[in-house]
């Protein structure tokens, strides 16, 4: 049906295959430049910033208290070479044809 379910996007964007391709992206395209990782959920984040423990990582996502969240927006603002990953909350829509 070309819908995913979380359980799918997980396995999908946890793939070694899938961060491979991902870290290879960065290096060619952000290599040193303010960048932003969106994901769709919190253990993806840990996952992605794994894959990056050797740059300048934060998280913020749904796990991200409200003060932590103004200082990781300064430190994003503030940090040229940031990666932020943030997780995206997705929800499903339903349209009807009528």
């Amino acid at each position: 049906s070309g819908e995913y379910t979380a359980k799918s996007m997980e396995t999908t964007f946890q793939a070694e295959s899938y961060q491979k391709s991902l870290r290879l992206t960065y290096e060619k395209y952000c290599e040193n430049k303010k960048t932003m990782i969106f994901t769709s959920s919190c253990s993806t984040n840990l996952v992605y910033q794994e894959l990056f423990k050797d740059k300048n990582t934060k998280i913020y996502d749904s796990k991200t208290d409200g003060e932590d969240r103004q200082d990781i927006v300064d430190w994003f603002k503030n940090t040229p070479d940031a990666i932020l990953i943030i997780q995206v909350v997705l929800q499903r829509v339903l349209m009807y044809v009528m």
